[in-house]
């Protein structure tokens, strides 16, 4: 993993620091943020969220040992213009990465670009009680997704794109 990233459009720079407990980020306070070079392990919840925010990138981190989902676009606030690009994703109790889209109330997440990640082993919570997980799993309207390799999804499928 080695994106280059021009920070000079980021406010807001998460760089370096190891977290175990979920990185909320949730309203426009949050803005211009870049996550890079991170650490999510050993989390009960999901890794990264983000909800009614805009122009986030999450960079070249790792997010393993997760209950919840690795990075996860709610369905209660749209975003534009997030990209999830190189991040090592693996050992989730739901999917590696989630955007939720709930278009009746407004709701989409536009301009996501998720690229070159490796996502593997998600779904670890699935079966009866738990419906499908995925590697990824999409609701948007307008999303790019490229070269990323996704494996071992237990309870769902490797890539679910919706709208």
């Amino acid at each position: 993993m080695s994106t280059t990233i021009d920070r000079s459009q980021f406010t807001n720079v998460i760089e370096g620091k190891t977290f175990n407990s979920t990185l909320d980020l949730k309203g426009h306070q949050y803005d211009n943020t870049l996550i890079i070079n991170c650490t999510f392990k050993n989390i009960s919840g999901d890794g990264i969220t983000l909800e009614d925010v805009d122009n986030v990138t999450i960079a070249n981190n790792t997010i393993t040992d997760v209950s919840g989902t690795g990075v996860r676009l709610t369905w209660y606030g749209s975003t534009d213009n997030v990209t999830i690009i190189d991040n090592d994703i693996s050992n989730t109790g739901k999917n590696g990465i989630s955007a939720g889209q709930f278009l009746d109330k407004g709701i989409d997440q536009t301009n996501l670009k998720i690229i070159g990640n490796t996502i593997d082993n998600t779904g670890l919570k699935g079966g009866p009680s738990e419906p499908d997980h995925h590697g990824m799993y999409v609701q948007a309207s307008d999303v790019y997704i490229a070269d990323n390799h996704v494996t071992n999804s237990v309870d769902g499928n490797g890539i679910s794109v919706r709208s």
